[in-house]
């Protein structure tokens, strides 16, 4: 039986591994060191099924990168048919 993560697509099935990339660690910054990240570009290894192009995206970033804390950063790729896969990384801002 499929899951609702299955997909069909020309009669062939896809379940939700077909698209992914590398996990990402936790990430460490220091306290002022950037005013913004773009996340996305930590994103490595990304595979589609499909053909095309995989776009890669940050969703959100809730970082204070002048504020000493733990924040969420959600980032993704997205395939040309539209699937998408996403991750939460932890970024933590440490004082100097």
């Amino acid at each position: 039986m499929f899951s609702k993560f299955d997909r069909c697509l020309d009669n062939v099935w896809f379940d939700r591994w077909d698209i992914y990339f590398n996990y990402i660690p936790e990430q460490t910054i220091q306290q002022g060191q950037y005013t913004n990240v773009n996340w996305a570009t930590y994103i490595t290894g990304q595979y589609s099924v499909l053909p095309g192009t995989i776009t890669r995206f940050e969703e959100f970033d809730t970082v204070f990168y002048n504020t000493i804390g733990s924040y969420l950063v959600m980032v993704g790729i997205r395939d040309t048919a539209g699937n998408k896969r996403t991750q939460v990384v932890i970024v933590r801002v440490t004082g100097w």
